[in-house]
């Protein structure tokens, strides 16, 4: 048995599509702020090593917040300006 798949509309998992135009995505432009404690880990980013992608153009972490970036996982901030 084999099943037909849509590759018309593949996405790489980041980006959101343009309506009507699925062959374009965009991400928004200004950066996030941060403004209370986080923490990426097995629990809430997969049991197996991973790469956690902010789709913004930086990252704004307010004072006394932290974040964690616990073992095994990766955080990129920004991936269309590396």
């Amino acid at each position: 048995m084999t099943r037909a798949r849509d590759t018309s509309r593949v996405q790489i998992g980041i980006n959101t599509a343009v309506i009507g135009a699925d062959e374009f995505t965009y991400f928004p432009e200004h950066g996030l702020t941060i403004t209370q404690d986080i923490s990426f880990h097995t629990t809430n980013a997969g049991q197996d090593p991973s790469t956690i992608v902010l789709e913004r153009t930086g990252m704004i972490i307010a004072s006394g917040v932290g974040v964690t970036v616990g073992e095994g996982k990766n955080l990129i901030i920004n991936p269309h300006n590396l």
